[in-house]
């Protein structure tokens, strides 16, 4: 399971999910796959490959440790200001339904390639270089023809967003 894709064998060795990097196969239990892992706190312990490619797990524990009882089965986040801004971003940019959509994908605009599917990475880059969101502050893209990456990212309040809007023709 999660191991095969139309019958061929996927090596996840190398890669990475969350905060864990694949380093070898582990030995199967009952037919389900397994992989070695390192986490980045360097905890090394196996994990079932379908709880990897779904992100179901995404570090040894210490992530959901950090997070206290906050944390629920997937990532820990479903509740942080974060995870809402991240999933608000994955919307925009890729649901064509979403009524924001013309503005965002419709125009070709992405997300970071190691943020589209990893919320805890997008998390994890915010805490670390834009810290906290200061009171009424959103995220804002400094470029507003530009993707959602590290360079193009910044916390704004309403009146600098105003003016960063692009000019809508008639």
């Amino acid at each position: 399971m999660g191991e095969t894709l139309m019958g061929k064998f996927i090596d996840h060795a190398g890669k990475k999910f969350g905060r864990l990097t694949v380093i070898r196969r582990a030995e199967s239990r009952r037919g389900h796959a397994k992989w070695f892992c390192r986490c980045d706190c360097g905890t090394e312990k196996s994990v079932l490959a379908t709880n990897l490619v779904s992100g179901d797990t995404v570090s040894c524990g210490c992530y959901r440790d950090e997070f206290g009882g906050k944390a629920n089965i997937k990532h820990g986040l479903s509740y942080t200001y974060q995870y809402k801004t991240w999933d608000g971003i994955k919307e925009r940019c890729y649901n064509e339904k979403c009524k924001s959509y013309p503005n965002y994908g419709g125009r070709g605009i992405k997300i970071y390639y190691r943020w589209k599917d990893d919320p805890a990475a997008f998390c994890e880059w915010l805490d670390r270089y834009l810290g906290p969101r200061p009171e009424g502050h959103s995220l804002d893209r400094i470029n507003n023809d530009g993707d959602y990456e590290p360079r193009n990212l910044r916390w704004a309040d309403a009146s600098t967003q105003i003016k960063n809007q692009r000019r809508r023709s008639k």
